[in-house]
């Protein structure tokens, strides 16, 4: 179908020149509608039939011989039964953990699927990619990466001056998933967004100028969105009781874990001796400062280990940092900044323990991580952890210094209770599967779309 102007004459954009049956008027120089059509032609319909136009009348045109066309709306919709669905791919492609690990591996499990439907994958950042395609699982019929290197600031002032959408880069889709908390504009495309958890809410996590930033763009998912996909229980009941959230409109799926599997080959041991483990950024609500403490009480009784931080850099991890250079047994202590997932999952099978002491949590991948590679747990008994560890953790007050300290004292003394943490961690890791992720978000897709019938479509404001 070719694009039309508004009154559903054909339109031609032809070197110089934009033409329809009315005739041909050369495109006007130096203004808004010749930039419009410049963009248009460059890089908005690389595909046929995604645009129209607005009138192409005389009576409309620029002073006496151009045709006045602009861009004001774009054409959606399935063509065919196939379902399309549209996907912020962005985090997949820029960040290896939190988002990112959930968008590349609910992607990647959809593309397995047999039931697959058409996904289009909005890529769209000026940040070189961290992740080759050919390694993400989307090279798969079905499945198309629309990538194009402008930043997010670029494309939202071109949808300001053009009121284009999504749909405009991405072609005819049914439904469009918002992965991330930044919202691109969309035009008439129904859409569902994922919140990952309210930790935003809680003092102390956050800059307060990114906390107000969350918390104002969850109330616009909120409001807008067709349906609202949550990983745990806690985070439903949290957007509920906190911030309004309507009940019928909420939908839990947890997420996996099977994207990290156990080295093939035993592991010699650390010649530097045993060590327990942390995985997570640094940030405030991870809780590393009570750890440390811990440690240091433990040490005093006569139990030193090694401590490694596997973290990435995080954010208001200053306090942390400079109370560790002070410590008694900092030479104890190790961070490793941005550690291969390969590198992660040796880390997890040769560690003693691994302690998760964070304070607030939507889901918790780590403990499941460890999990699978055969690493016993311990973990902070608050927000989703119990949901998502069971009876296959070792609990503790995540607030209590003494707490983590007798916690850890208690598994490295009792050989027999790290078996039995790791056979149960096992068993545990192996029900939660990205597979079972990938269904349950196609069938609430289905679900979002039979809301949507009939509804009136919202513009997304980027």
């Amino acid at each position: 179908m070719a694009a039309r102007c508004g009154s559903c004459h054909r339109l031609r954009l032809s070197g110089n020149d934009l033409s329809c049956c009315a005739g041909a008027h050369p495109r006007p120089h130096g203004n808004l509608g010749d930039r419009r059509r410049d963009f248009l032609a460059s890089v908005l319909f690389p595909y046929p039939g995604l645009g129209t136009f607005g009138s192409c009348r005389r009576k409309r045109a620029f002073r006496n011989d151009s045709c006045g066309a602009f861009l004001v709306r774009v054409k959606h919709g399935a063509r065919g039964g196939s379902l399309k669905i549209g996907v912020d791919y962005r985090p997949a492609l820029l960040n290896r953990t939190g988002i990112g690990r959930y968008t590349r591996e609910l992607v990647r499990a959809m593309a397995a699927l047999e039931d697959l439907p058409e996904l289009y994958l909005y890529g769209h950042s000026l940040t070189k990619a961290a992740f080759p395609p050919a390694t993400l699982g989307i090279n798969r019929e079905g499945v198309r990466l629309v990538r194009k290197r402008l930043s997010g600031r670029a494309i939202g002032l071109l949808q300001r001056c053009t009121g284009i959408g999504i749909e405009s880069f991405l072609g005819p889709i049914d439904l469009f998933h918002y992965t991330d908390y930044s919202y691109p504009r969309l035009r008439r495309t129904p859409f569902v967004c994922t919140l990952y958890d309210t930790t935003f809410l809680e003092p102390g996590f956050f800059r307060p100028r990114d906390s107000a930033a969350l918390t104002l763009r969850t109330a616009w998912a909120l409001a807008h969105s067709r349906l609202l996909l949550v990983p745990s229980s806690f985070t439903a009941h949290e957007l509920i009781s906190r911030m309004g959230a309507e009940p019928d409109r909420i939908t839990v799926i947890h997420l996996g874990a099977d994207h990290i599997s156990p080295p093939v080959s035993p592991q010699a041991p650390d010649r530097r001796g045993p060590y327990i483990l942390t995985v997570g950024s640094l940030e405030p609500r991870k809780n590393h400062s009570r750890i440390l403490l811990a440690l240091e009480v433990l040490a005093g009784r006569g139990i030193s280990t090694r401590w490694i931080i596997a973290t990435s850099k995080g954010w208001m991890n200053k306090p942390f940092l400079k109370r560790l250079a002070m410590s008694p047994i900092r030479e104890r202590v190790e961070i490793r900044w941005n550690v291969p997932e390969e590198e992660v999952a040796i880390l997890y099978a040769g560690a003693e323990l691994m302690i998760y002491a964070s304070l607030c949590e939507g889901f918790g991948l780590p403990p499941l991580e460890a999990m699978r590679c055969g690493s016993p747990v311990l973990s902070s008994h608050v927000s989703s952890m119990p949901e998502v560890c069971g009876d296959a953790a070792y609990y503790f007050d995540p607030r209590c210094v003494d707490s983590i300290a007798e916690a850890v004292e208690k598994v490295i003394r009792n050989d027999s209770l790290r078996r039995q943490l790791r056979e149960a961690g096992f068993r545990r890791a192996a029900q939660f599967r990205w597979a079972d992720t990938a269904r349950a978000t196609l069938a609430a897709y289905r679900t979002a779309l039979l809301q949507a019938d009939g509804a009136t479509s919202h513009l997304v404001k980027a």
